[in-house]
């Protein structure tokens, strides 16, 4: 449960990390949360077993400010809790032959009192149809909106907002579904919660130490500014607005050249504001026309960032903090700082940590099988000499996030590799973007086998156009 300052209890939310709680951005945006009460009632009066924590700060989704989607927030404790906390879920297989057969639960409060209930999902297509018929738009439900129905509906005081949509594995894991969103008006509508699935990625990124990516920067630079009177352009290190992660706030044409970066937060969230807060524009709708931003945003790795830097010191290279007396910016997290020889024959460097993949030639059936991999002869690529061999290829998807993160692949996309076959290991070759050895018609075919393979095991498939937009680079 998360009080206000005077200890009223103001929407609840649940633990989805020792130090943090997830709950919407319609209640954080709406009152300012003080106090969190985990495992216990909405009370001010003292309680055993419960911890009773200070929220230090609370961060809400950017883009529910502009058009209410995504209504999640996270409020970040004072000190981490005792608590046992939940999983979000990540759109995989939750282990069920089928999805319908699995007990989604939706915790509702009454008398301060947590009680369960149990709904099923209504499909999305028509959730849509639902809310299209009764107030006769399509942009009440999005992507971002998960319906269920059953035990529960609209006219259910007791669903507050940030109450938990969850479900238990056959293994005995709880995983997070969906938090109860804003959409809370009483009608006979299925009843909407956030997905979670959707907001995921925000959620790693803003959680401290949630947020993992490649050892590369986010380097910024703003081409061209073209704004009203009072307008404003603010660039965050980070995915939240929060005035400690500003890098900068720029209000005229002239400062146009400017160049920042993540600072090491793995993203940059970019909020651009046509006037002050009264949205006095002090001009015409020719000048709101006009006006607009346009910005290079450039991932820089570890070897071109070190040789840009006028000091080759270790922390240039690997503290994202770290400032040179000229103003250059730090390093990148992740890199690997070798030291100059005594003799000077060596410069110092910078490099990447080491790319590599350990799955065995023979694991690479299953996965074909599986449609996550994919491999052929080189042919007139073939290399062979004393020191080495390589005949053979292969490209895979999504098989260590570790070993992904190192090579800077994405999920769902392809990374490639060269078998060499006196030492048995692998040798990368880079994405399939760079690579070219699987084309987009046998990729797709791979997603067929693994969309058949998973059918009904789960709940919210990633949809297609996402995962095959990388060929489009």
């Amino acid at each position: 449960a998360l009080l206000n300052a005077a200890g009223a209890h103001v929407c609840d939310g649940v633990l989805i990390n020792p130090k943090y709680v997830l709950t919407t951005a319609s209640c954080a945006m709406t009152h300012t949360i003080a106090k969190a009460i985990i495992g216990g009632l909405t009370t001010t009066l003292p309680q055993d077993g419960v911890d009773e924590i200070m929220v230090a700060k609370t961060m809400t989704h950017p883009s529910y400010s502009v058009d209410h989607t995504n209504d999640v927030a996270l409020a970040e404790l004072s000190a981490a809790s005792s608590k046992m906390h939940i999983d979000v879920y990540d759109g995989s297989d939750v282990g069920f032959t089928d999805c319908r057969m699995m007990s989604i639960t939706a915790l509702s409060r009454q008398a301060g009192v947590l009680t369960k209930k149990t709904v099923t999902t209504v499909p999305q297509a028509t959730c849509v149809n639902h809310y299209w018929w009764y107030y006769g738009t399509r942009g009440a439900i999005g992507h971002d909106v998960l319906c269920v129905q059953g035990d529960v509906d609209n006219c259910d005081a007791t669903l507050t907002k940030g109450g938990a949509l969850y479900a238990v594995t056959p293994a005995g894991k709880h995983v997070l579904l969906g938090i109860k969103s804003d959409i809370s008006v009483c009608n006979p509508l299925p009843v909407a919660y956030t997905r979670i699935s959707q907001v995921r990625q925000w959620i790693l990124s803003a959680t401290m130490g949630g947020s993992v990516f490649p050892a590369m920067k986010l380097k910024v630079t703003v081409e061209k500014i073209m704004m009203p009177n009072h307008g404003t352009l603010k660039i965050y290190q980070g995915t939240y607005e929060d005035h400690a992660n500003m890098a900068v706030e720029l209000d005229s044409k002239c400062q146009a050249g400017h160049v920042s970066d993540d600072g090491g937060m793995g993203g940059v969230l970019i909020v651009y504001q046509p006037g002050n807060a009264s949205r006095d524009t002090s001009c015409g709708p020719t000048c709101l026309d006009e006006q607009g931003f346009e910005i290079d945003i450039e991932a820089v790795g570890c070897e071109a960032n070190f040789m840009a830097q006028a000091n080759h010191s270790e922390g240039s290279c690997i503290d994202p903090h770290w400032h040179a007396m000229d103003g250059a910016m730090g390093g990148i997290h992740g890199c690997q700082y070798h030291k100059a020889s005594m003799d000077g024959s060596m410069p110092a460097m910078c490099t990447s940590p080491m790319c590599e993949m350990t799955e065995r030639w023979q694991a690479l059936g299953p996965m074909e099988v599986a449609g996550t991999a994919f491999a052929g002869g080189l042919g007139h690529r073939m290399e062979k000499n004393q020191t080495h061999e390589y005949g053979v290829w292969t490209c895979v998807r999504d098989w260590n996030e570790d070993e992904q993160l190192r090579c800077g692949v994405r999920p769902n996309e392809l990374g490639c590799y060269w078998f060499e076959e006196m030492t048995r290991t692998w040798s990368w070759r880079g994405v399939n973007g760079e690579a070219r050895l699987v084309e987009k018609a046998r990729y797709e075919q791979g997603l067929d086998a693994e969309e058949a393979r998973l059918a009904n095991h789960i709940i919210l498939p990633t949809r297609r156009g996402d995962m095959t937009s990388h060929f489009e680079l």
